[in-house]
């Protein structure tokens, strides 16, 4: 081979657009050998042929394979070994697109529960309102409670949990507890954490439905020990507008120890679930008042009717 039909490595990496350091890296690892190397100085010459090998390797790195993955894709083997080589980085590739996937999910979230108590914050009159939850199927585990907030919500074992049934989560930490009288008079000793299954179930997970109900729902803003005085609000509201609450309630965290430490920035949103209150006629017990098919439902004493985000 004549000296004239080669190109010096600073042709190649003018050509190619490639750093004289990677052509030696790429030599080291044996992916793009020079065709020639000078005894006299060491410089480094490639053959046009060699020097289109370079190209090829780019798209393999655009496609995401290794260096060390793209030896034996450039070397000439038969269809099958490429074959089985593009079979596993589309395994792989398929399962880092989920991973980014969930990532991507659970930041953008967090940040629209930064900008939804932004929104609460920026109207100090919370008003109880009715709404209904759309149904969310969540990873659940039910656990003691004591009201040390700080570590139901930063909850080692729930994380331990997750970690065990190879599951993840994303939106607020959301917190069940069986009684609504117990929670807010400070005598409540068990609760259900819960939070929005990202990944599918594997079997034996813990998982329970939050939502599909209607509810009264108050923002709380400030400490989580101050909470309780929201459910005697809903209590008195919903006694005057003649639905009956519980028995159980949720506490949905939308800034809590996960953002900041201030407590004066938590925001918490409870909710409650309602129902009609049914009147009796003689020995009938008629059912709660329904909206009726063809007619319209209008909210009674000026109540607002609004759907959860």
């Amino acid at each position: 081979m004549q000296k004239d039909e080669l190109y010096s490595i600073g042709e190649v990496s003018r050509i190619c657009n490639i750093s004289k350091k990677a052509l030696r890296f790429y030599d080291q690892l044996g992916v793009v050998r020079p065709d020639m190397v000078c005894r006299e100085n060491g410089y480094r010459y490639y053959s046009r042929e060699t020097l289109l090998t370079v190209p090829v390797l780019k798209y393999y790195k655009q496609m995401g394979f290794k260096l060390e993955e793209m030896q034996g894709l450039v070397g000439g083997n038969g269809y099958y070994f490429l074959k089985q080589n593009f079979l596993d980085k589309i395994d792989e590739l398929k399962e880092l697109e989920q991973s980014i996937h969930n990532s991507f999910v659970s930041v953008k979230e967090w940040y629209e529960l930064i900008r939804e108590a932004q929104m609460v914050v920026q109207n100090p009159e919370q008003e109880i309102s009715v709404k209904y939850i759309q149904p969310v199927e969540c990873c659940y585990l039910e656990q003691d409670f004591s009201y040390r907030y700080m570590d139901s919500i930063i909850n080692i074992d729930w994380v331990n949990y997750l970690e065990s049934v190879e599951n993840e989560i994303s939106g607020p930490v959301i917190l069940k507890f069986p009684s609504y009288e117990d929670k807010m008079n400070g005598t409540c000793t068990r609760a259900g954490i819960l939070q929005k299954a990202v990944r599918p179930f594997a079997p034996g997970t813990g998982r329970t439905v939050y939502g599909g109900i209607m509810a009264a729902s108050v923002y709380h803003v400030g400490p989580f020990e101050t909470i309780g005085e929201e459910y005697g609000r809903i209590r008195d509201w919903a006694a005057s507008r003649g639905y009956v609450c519980g028995p159980e309630c949720y506490e949905r965290y939308v800034v809590d120890y996960w953002t900041t430490r201030d407590p004066v920035e938590f925001v918490t949103e409870v909710v409650v679930p309602i129902a009609r209150e049914e009147k009796r006629t003689g020995e009938e017990s008629r059912p709660s008042k329904l909206p009726l098919r063809g007619k319209p439902f209008r909210p009674e004493n000026g109540e607002m009717l609004r759907m959860a985000p």
